[in-house]
């Protein structure tokens, strides 16, 4: 199929070349490693923003090991509940935004469009946390965890937390200091504070238009 699709630029894929350059999501294994190390305990709620699983429940069984609060869509609404979205897959999809966009940390495994927007519209909402692994250094401390030279514990969760401290959805300033700039891949705007007026100009920039407004 992607040999005779043509707005698929990558034809001839090395699948280990691409998890070391980061470009795979992370498995339920490893998010399940990543959230404990981040410090979030087995009590924690955790919501799958996805559709069907591929490997289905035993894929899973290694992030329900470490997080057994592991709910879905379908375990959270009934049948009866979900049934007008079932046959519209975009709709589906609209539910698991809602609930990533409103929840309390938000971090994708890969980040794909929705991954993107979600992060961006979190941004626009006061930069609810969002936690972005950084998959390619992640790829190195899973691999010393396989090969036996890290264990999981303290050094792991001090080595994976000062990965990620400037991670997690805060604004960050520009070179030019009179832009506090919140445009990060995915997101909607850009706060530009003008010296002049003291005044914010905010571009929302869409597929198809920018538009500009002013807030006092």
């Amino acid at each position: 199929m992607r040999e005779i699709t043509n707005h698929w630029k990558l034809k001839d894929i090395n699948s280990t070349e691409q998890r070391l350059g980061g470009f795979c999501p992370l498995t339920p294994k490893e998010v399940g490693i990543f959230l404990q190390a981040l410090g979030y305990p087995s009590s924690t709620w955790i919501y799958v923003a996805a559709g069907e699983i591929y490997g289905g429940e035993s894929y899973l069984s290694d992030l329900r090991s470490h997080f057994p609060n592991l709910v879905f869509k379908e375990t959270l609404a009934t049948k009866e509940e979900l049934k007008d979205f079932s046959s519209h897959s975009s709709q589906t999809a609209a539910i698991d935004y809602i609930i990533s966009v409103e929840s309390d940390v938000f971090v994708p495994s890969y980040t794909g469009n929705m991954a993107r927007a979600v992060e961006g519209h979190r941004r626009f909402l006061g930069h609810r946390k969002t936690i972005n692994p950084d998959r390619k250094g992640l790829v190195e401390v899973f691999d010393m965890i396989d090969r036996g030279e890290l264990k999981e514990g303290v050094k792991l969760s001090s080595l994976v937390s000062e990965m990620h401290k400037h991670r997690q959805g805060a604004p960050r300033k520009s070179i030019d200091t009179s832009i506090l700039c919140c445009h990060n891949v995915g997101s909607p705007l850009c706060c530009q504070v003008k010296p002049e007026d003291g005044r914010c100009e905010v571009v929302f920039i869409s597929l198809n238009h920018v538009r500009a407004s002013h807030a006092s």
